[in-house]
């Protein structure tokens, strides 16, 4: 996939921005059609206070593949993605993510899907460089040949050590991270698809 996004923002608040975009994306599958998204809309990032932080971008995706198939839903529409962060104690960061987009299909060619993502994450400092995060997301996934619609819900939960110096454990940590994922169809037929995930990363940040 290649894309571009180009941004005007201006100034509305002492820490507050808001913009216009646009992004344009080429997606080539190695199986299926290949498929451009051109998408525009309006946003805001920046801190209303100084234990918050937003961002939001929101618009409109217009989606064209080369072959499209009979009977396949036009999934052009609503899109939108961001982050809200809210430090309730020294010790304890609440975040809010929320996510809706266009995905390629990696097992079923064009049979992409429109994702809806809300997570929920608690990041709690436990002293020295330590860091615990729990997770829960929830996503709704609506495929554009098979017309299925897929909820899959997403516990996880995080241990991180913090290299020193580090503005938030996200930038630079190593980490375990253990999860556990549950997709159950709504609409169409199916049976339902549970696994664990067991990850060990480092994330640096220079």
């Amino acid at each position: 996939m290649a894309k571009t996004r180009q941004e005007l923002t201006w100034k509305v608040l002492d820490q507050m921005r808001a913009t216009a975009w646009a992004e344009y994306r080429n997606s080539q599958p190695e199986t299926g059609s290949n498929g451009s998204e051109i998408i525009a809309g309006i946003g805001y990032y920046g801190k209303p206070d100084p234990r918050i932080y937003t961002e939001l971008r929101i618009g409109w995706d217009f989606v064209s593949l080369e072959q499209p198939l009979p009977g396949q839903d036009n999934l052009s529409g609503l899109r939108f993605n961001g982050w809200t962060t809210f430090d309730w104690s020294e010790r304890l960061r609440l975040t809010l993510r929320y996510d809706r987009d266009y995905v390629f299909n990696e097992e079923q060619p064009d049979d992409n899907y429109v994702s809806t993502l809300l997570q929920a994450r608690a990041e709690v400092f436990l002293g020295g460089n330590w860091y615990l995060t729990p997770y829960f997301g929830a996503s709704l996934q609506e495929f554009q040949t098979s017309h299925q619609v897929t909820l899959q819900l997403r516990p996880e939960i995080e241990a991180a050590y913090a290299f020193a110096g580090a503005a938030s454990p996200a930038n630079s940590k190593i980490f375990l991270k253990i999860g556990y994922m549950t997709s159950s169809y709504l609409v169409g037929e199916g049976l339902p698809v549970e696994n664990w995930r067991f990850s060990l990363g480092l994330n640096c940040k220079f």
